[in-house]
């Protein structure tokens, strides 16, 4: 085609609509892509996963089938990321959970809504960004997703670019990324300076009853037969229930092989340990748990490397084959990755914990190979993915670089600073190996992308680690260097921990930037770590004014950090007052909201100020056990609504194990009495005790506080009018704590004839047998004596309200 305006046109056409342009004909920066597309090969899982073969079953969804009300916190996090550039948002969780598909719902969301979704992997950087902002014809919107943020090297980069790119070309970038649980303040760190919010997929108010019900809700669309025994097999991983679903639909030979015969299997933990039993079974005498985590400690990789490692022996190679037809790993023209990490994972823990007191020497032999073969990153990766894990908790990082120093000395020097940067090393370890090592130590200088971790020591050391590391051993290993992160860090986290971990040193420095950066959003850290680090509020106050003077800090929700700091270090209730009160308006049901309504009325904040807003955080977040402080505030109050108290009693029942339950649960009760309870009022007080009372009686020693708690909780209950329905399980229950002898006493201010009724209801129902079990009669008819006094006593005996079976009275 000869047409050169065909071609002026197209070009024209591409600048319009770049993300059809790439889409058509490709192009896109090294490690960028569209995000449907750039989940593994066809036929993949990844690409199963990624694509539209499974409905999304979200949190609204689940939250609409269990009848509980609140907005949808993934609309929510929507909204906000695209409200204007520099947001970001980090959906945390454990694996297999479902981050990147909600990622994925919200990328496409943001689609609809005008924006552009891109996909970063860990070969992207930031100066790929502004090649995809000069293809657009006027200003870019921008969503970049960036799936396992904590393995992405470029990460920290990135803040700079999207702030350079929105002041010259006004260009409006976010994004979205998603790391594990342990891994999402790291993160949130790198990503410092961009408006953040952390969402959990797997830690919000409904979990883990929501996982169950994604993966019930998987199979049942799938039409998977024996559904209830795969479900017990995945535990509440919804990406197991899928990957059940792929197996069936593209391999049903191996999905009868993997899912078939589960009757003994009662978890995920269960099924992947008979999986990969049976693969050494078919390799008997070899070592295949050591060939296995070695392969998952070097996913993903190359197809170079996976030759390099098939190449190895033998069963390197005849393995590598049983997991690639079992499916449990992708290859591609990219390489070869997990089919899921939560795969990788457990043939890594397998091998590690195989024998108890070995972990530290098998992790230390595959830790030796890949320094050997210059692959450390991924193995540290892969370790890190087991944080949560059991095992990860015997394993020493100081341990393992103390060795390595002595057999592999340039090499474990070389790739220090990406020890530190792991989970491998916290602080309460890297401190003393620094201190120890001098070269350790200035390995470190001059290396920005361990300043981050080097910092968040050092505040380690000033706040939880003061009593767990010598503040002397701690100033050995950190104070030389931490000049160095104050001054090269782009954001202010380095003066903030500095200042956390030395404020006689680092005050003025702190102040010296809040003059010169008084409205800035990030300075609220500052005037935290003053406040925290032992400032008078009084020396605080003119930098608070200066900071709250910013409209828009206002409303932040990070200056929920800035009231309870400043409200916890007594510096009152007028000064942020008004600014205390426009701030709920926007976020009063926000989970962080909490530390404000304890602070606030810890300082002696009045209750009118904040009542309302209470109510409506507990209507939202009962569920939660952040929810501990406003459950306890508000049921001490006597002018709370019959829902709050419900949602109280809901909390107690789903937290039954927590030493205040039952301190909940009695108080609220009292807002259950009377002739108009309703049968649902009365089955949620059935079901709380039910959960709660049996806690009680399991614990090898009762307080006088909770005997309390529990009689004048049977106390209320006796003033129930209707006793029809399971009101023979209360009964039963008040029998049960009889028995025990512990729970139950003569309590002032309890109604005095509760025990009575307690005791005529227990032996007309036929619940308890005096003669068969005279100690707990005896003491039901003590406490009935106690409470009415001798002469009423013997009047209800003279009437045979308990019964022909009576305590002699030097029992009673």
């Amino acid at each position: 085609m000869n047409n050169p305006g065909y071609w002026d046109d197209l070009v024209g056409k591409a600048a319009s609509y770049p993300a059809l342009f790439y889409r058509w004909f490709g192009g896109f920066p090294p490690g960028f892509g569209e995000v449907e597309a750039s989940f593994g090969s066809p036929g993949s899982f990844k690409n199963f996963l990624s694509g539209r073969n499974l409905s999304y079953f979200g949190p609204a969804a689940y939250a609409a089938d269990i009848g509980a009300v609140g907005p949808d916190p993934i609309a929510a996090a929507l909204d906000r990321l695209i409200t204007g550039p520099g947001r970001a948002l980090v959906i945390s969780g454990p694996g297999g959970v479902g981050k990147t598909r909600t990622a994925i719902e919200i990328c496409l969301a943001a689609s609809e809504r005008g924006w552009w979704p891109v996909r970063l992997d860990r070969f992207a950087s930031a100066d790929g960004i502004a090649m995809l902002c000069r293809s657009h014809a006027s200003s870019a919107k921008l969503l970049l997703f960036i799936d396992y943020a904590e393995s992405f090297r470029a990460l920290d980069t990135l803040p700079e670019a999207v702030f350079r790119l929105a002041q010259d070309g006004g260009h409006q970038i976010s994004i979205v990324a998603s790391t594990r649980n342990r891994a999402a303040q790291p993160v949130v760190d790198q990503l410092y300076g961009m408006e953040t919010d952390v969402i959990s997929t797997g830690g919000h108010e409904h979990a883990p009853g929501y996982r169950h019900w994604v993966v019930a809700r998987i199979l049942a669309e799938a039409r998977i037969p024996e559904a209830d025994n795969v479900a017990a097999s995945c535990a509440g991983l919804p990406v197991m229930a899928a990957f059940a679903v792929f197996l069936y639909r593209e391999a049903p030979d191996r999905f009868a092989e993997q899912f078939g015969n589960l009757v003994a299997v009662k978890d995920f933990s269960s099924w992947v340990g008979q999986r990969l039993m049976s693969v050494e079974q078919r390799f008997a005498s070899e070592p295949v748990q050591q060939v296995l985590a070695d392969l998952a400690m070097r996913l993903p990789m190359s197809n170079a490397g996976a030759s390099i490692f098939r190449s190895r022996s033998n069963l390197h190679n005849r393995l590598f084959e049983v997991l690639l037809a079992d499916r449990w790993i992708d290859v591609d023209q990219e390489g070869v990755s997990a089919a899921h990490d939560v795969l990788a994972d457990a043939m890594l823990a397998r091998h590690l914990m195989a024998m108890p007191g070995c972990e530290q020497d098998r992790l230390h032999e595959l830790l030796a190979l890949a320094l050997d073969e210059d692959r450390i990153f991924t193995a540290l990766a892969a370790l890190d993915r087991l944080a949560g894990h059991a095992v990860f908790a015997r394993l020493s990082g100081q341990a393992a670089v103390d060795r390595l120093m002595l057999h592999r000395y340039d090499l474990l020097l070389s790739s220090f600073p990406l020890f530190v940067t792991s989970r491998l090393l916290p602080p309460s370890e890297l401190i003393p190996l620094l201190a120890g090592s001098p070269p350790l130590r200035n390995r470190l200088f001059g290396v920005s992308q361990a300043y981050l971790a080097i910092a968040r020591a050092a505040e380690w050391a000033g706040k939880k680690g003061s009593n767990i590391v010598d503040h002397d051993l701690a100033e050995a290993a950190l104070a030389d260097i931490l000049p160095s992160i104050v001054d090269n860090l782009r954001s202010s986290i380095g003066l903030r921990c500095a200042h956390d971990f030395q404020p006689e040193i680092y005050r003025s420095r702190v102040t010296q930037r809040l003059v010169a950066e008084p409205h800035l959003l990030e300075s609220h850290h500052l005037i935290v770590s003053l406040l925290n680090g032992g400032m008078p509020a009084s020396d605080v106050r003119s930098y608070l004014d200066a900071w709250l003077a910013s409209e828009s800090n206002i409303s932040e929700s990070q200056a929920s950090f800035v009231y309870e700091a400043w409200l916890s270090a007594g510096g009152g209730t007028e000064a942020v007052a008004r600014h205390v009160a426009d701030w709920l308006g926007q976020h009063g049901t926000a989970l962080e909201a909490t530390f404000v309504y304890k602070a606030w009325l810890a300082a002696g904040g009045s209750w009118s100020h904040v009542s309302q807003a209470c109510e409506a955080w507990l209507a939202r977040n009962w569920r939660r056990p952040e929810a501990v402080f406003l459950t306890k505030s508000l049921s001490q109050r006597a002018d709370i609504s019959r829902a709050t108290a419900a949602r109280i009693v809901g909390w107690a029942a789903l937290h039954r194990d927590h030493e205040d339950a039952i301190f909940r649960l009695s108080r609220a009760s009292r807002w259950f009495v009377g002739p108009n309870l309703t049968a649902r009022a009365r089955r949620l007080i059935i079901h709380a005790v039910q959960r709660v009372l049996p806690a009680i009686l399991a614990k090898p020693a009762i307080s006088n506080a909770e005997r309390d708690a529990c009689s004048y909780l049977f106390g209320h209950i006796a003033r129930w009018t209707q006793r029809d329905g399971d009101w023979d399980v209360l009964v039963a229950l008040f029998c049960a704590g009889l028995r025990d002898g512990r729970i139950f006493h003569f309590a002032r201010g309890m109604p005095p004839r509760a025990w009575a009724i307690l005791l005529y209801e227990a032996v007309k129902l036929g619940k308890l047998d005096p003669v068969a079990e005279p100690v707990a009669n005896a003491h039901a008819h003590q406490l009935v004596r106690q409470s009415v006094g001798p002469t009423s006593y013997a009047a209800l005996v003279a009437r045979g309200a308990f019964g022909s079976t009576i305590p002699a009275l030097q029992d009673v």
